[in-house]
């Protein structure tokens, strides 16, 4: 029976054991830092909503923008602004606004320029919720 007070009988010598490689780096070539911009990516991603109107519209539409740039500030929650303009406002506006990753939409449209049932479809099929502003008529 070997003495348990023997280690020197159980050692194996340095050589022997299997080595741990290191992945090696040039100290010339530092690995970019890509921190910065994942932090804003994700940050969009999750808290960044978008406004769509007609901003050439009335003082009213600046002064609901207004509220909405400052509680989303105190939120931190970044605003990105849509605009409605003519006719190609239905389906070329709604798909840059659905092109950004928001994580919602607020939409001021009292003139009816993207029909409302054309436009549940297009943002409840994407799970994207939304709210509608000043829409007259619609239950």
């Amino acid at each position: 029976m070997a003495n348990v007070n023997d280690i020197s009988a159980s050692a194996t010598p340095l050589e022997e054991k299997s080595s741990v490689d290191f992945p090696v780096t040039n100290a010339a070539e530092p690995e970019p830092d890509t921190a910065p911009l994942t932090a804003v990516s994700e940050r969009c991603e999750k808290r960044c909503i978008g406004f769509l109107a007609d901003f050439t519209y009335s003082e009213y539409t600046a002064r609901l923008f207004a509220g909405i740039l400052e509680e989303a500030e105190a939120h931190d929650i970044i605003v990105q602004r849509f605009r409605l303009s003519g006719s190609r406002a239905n389906d070329e506006t709604l798909r840059r606004c659905l092109a950004n990753d928001l994580t919602g939409l607020i939409i001021h449209d009292p003139d009816f320029r993207i029909p409302t049932d054309h436009l549940s479809e297009s943002l409840t099929s994407r799970a994207l919720p939304y709210l509608l502003l000043d829409v007259r008529g619609v239950v």
